[in-house]
């Protein structure tokens, strides 16, 4: 079989191309896996871990694809992944002649302020009426794009939850006594960095932060680190590669984030052993429930952060929880549990077990 991604950008791995990554190398056995990249090069790496991948990217590509027509190229299925991969493919819009699946990462109900993604998934919503299924990595991310009448053919397939190796692992050096919090996010508005600075003020002096990310607020936040009197206590380590040193360092992840469709990091945190503290809204109540070790957060209060931090830090002995948790996730987000369940959705639409919907 010949399945079709087509993505917006792969020259950096965040949270949807690292999804993307995973479940194209767990489809890559048995398929022609060809992938059209609309912006940007394609990472090395991502060469790297996926050998035998067809990939054609920028600009030259796309137009040559209209060109062409991509029905004429034989793909057997097509997976649109996200919405800005969505809005720019030429033929999202079109009707197809093939399985056209619309991968959605985006849109949950705690997002709806943000006006440009919001503007984006309205000029989207024919082309997801028109796909033949929308998947969506989570039930808060089906509930919104079935509240913003994109479609009612959605299932929700979660992203893997890949167990992170940990045997060669060099944990990050610290000074002895500390008590090691870790951030992994973009430093954008939404993901509400600020919060875990001001709790930080709240909490020991031996308690020190560690923000895995760049992005735009970088200098808003180092600023007010400086005005908090904690600047000695933060670093910021800018984008990481291997995130991996950082949690083998960590004693508590911290995701102060107020809206999420999936969270990949806090799994990778519980892979590793490392509890979270965590805002409370549907995603991370999920992952909570049974796959991730941590508190919840009920309000974006610095005092009230400084507590969950507290209470997840004393969580980090129950080995107990931690194993439960590693159980569920073998159990329900595995690469294999996972792949087995795209497998199957590939191969009902292609046999034709749901056909496409009209706009």
């Amino acid at each position: 079989m010949k399945i079709r991604f087509v993505v917006y950008r792969l020259d950096r791995l965040l949270g949807l191309e690292r999804a993307f990554v995973t479940l194209a190398r767990s489809l890559v056995e048995g398929n022609e896996i060809e992938v059209v990249v609309l912006r940007h090069h394609v990472a090395k790496d991502v060469h790297d871990v996926l050998p035998g991948v067809t990939f054609r990217s920028g600009l030259g590509s796309v137009v040559g694809s209209v060109l062409t027509s991509p029905l004429s190229t034989g793909a057997d299925v097509e997976i649109i992944v996200g919405l800005w991969a969505c809005l720019l493919w030429p033929w999202s819009r079109m009707p197809s002649r093939i399985p056209r699946i619309m991968w959605e990462h985006s849109l949950v109900e705690e997002r709806r302020e943000l006006r440009r993604l919001m503007a984006i998934a309205r000029r989207n919503r024919r082309a997801y009426r028109r796909a033949t299924r929308v998947v969506a990595v989570s039930s808060a991310t089906k509930q919104m794009v079935g509240d913003l009448q994109m479609s009612d053919r959605v299932i929700v397939i979660p992203n893997a939850a890949r167990e992170l190796e940990r045997g060669d692992v060099v944990p990050v050096s610290h000074t002895d006594g500390e008590v090691r919090l870790v951030a992994f996010h973009s430093l954008i508005p939404h993901k509400n960095g600020a919060l875990s600075i001001r709790a930080l003020r709240e909490l020991p002096a031996h308690f020190h932060l560690t923000v895995c990310g760049d992005g735009p607020e970088r200098p808003m936040l180092e600023s007010l680190a400086r005005e908090l009197g904690v600047e000695s206590r933060v670093t910021f380590a800018g984008h990481v590669a291997d995130i991996r040193p950082y949690l083998a360092s960590a004693d508590v992840v911290v995701q102060p984030s107020k809206s999420e469709t999936f969270c990949l990091t806090i799994y990778e945190a519980a892979s590793f052993d490392v509890p979270v503290a965590c805002l409370n809204f549907e995603v991370h109540r999920e992952a909570l429930a049974h796959y991730v070790v941590g508190v919840l957060c009920d309000e974006n209060d610095p005092k009230m952060f400084a507590l969950a931090i507290t209470d997840a830090l004393a969580m980090k002995a129950d080995h107990a929880a931690f194993d439960a948790a590693r159980n569920y996730r073998l159990r329900d987000l595995s690469e294999s549990a996972i792949e087995q369940r795209w497998r199957d959705e590939i191969s009902l639409l292609v046999a034709g077990g749901d056909g496409p919907r009209k706009a």
